[in-house]
């Protein structure tokens, strides 16, 4: 605890200290550029970089108690990072007290979770059974966002399609 306490601390004063330094940002602390492509968020969650055991195949135990994490450190919050919607990434790391607020929910997370954890919820069998299907929900909206993104056209709908539907759905 006394870690996550200190690189809460650490990044408190630094997101303190940044609105007075313009060339110094949350991204170049994090070590991101400014410029962060999707390979460079692909490698943020790259095993060797993120020490965190990945789920194996056919493996059903995704919420079970080695959990995500038990502290917050760099790597984890690259590896959030990396994993929001660009513009809701571009934002945190935009505004230090976006950050310092996203910081702190995560590390309140960590210890709700730790908690939870101790007091043996996870060997619940409901619990068990709705972290299970939290888990297929995930899996279902990354698997559909990562199919539509891949089948989709970049400008789809068009303002033509956008236009189209609209003429003939005024009525509803």
């Amino acid at each position: 605890m006394n870690i996550l306490r200190t690189i809460i601390l650490i990044l408190s004063i630094t997101v303190l200290a940044v609105p007075s330094v313009s060339a110094v940002s949350i991204r170049s602390l994090l070590g991101l550029d400014d410029e962060e492509s999707e390979t460079e968020a692909a490698a943020a969650e790259s095993p060797e970089k993120n020490p965190q055991p990945a789920v194996q195949p056919g493996n059903n135990n995704w919420g079970q108690a080695s959990g995500p994490a038990n502290e917050l450190n760099l790597n984890l919050v690259k590896r959030i990072l990396a994993n929001l919607p660009a513009n809701q990434r571009q934002a945190l790391l935009a505004d230090g007290e976006a950050f310092k607020k996203f910081a702190r929910q995560e590390a309140n997370n960590i210890s709700v979770s730790a908690a939870a954890r101790t007091n043996k919820l996870d060997t619940d069998t409901n619990t068990a059974f709705l972290m299970r299907r939290g888990a297929e929900n995930i899996m279902r909206e990354v698997y559909i966002s990562k199919l539509s993104a891949e089948k989709l056209p970049k400008d789809f709908p068009s303002e033509e399609q956008i236009r189209e539907y609209y003429d003939k759905n005024k009525d509803s």
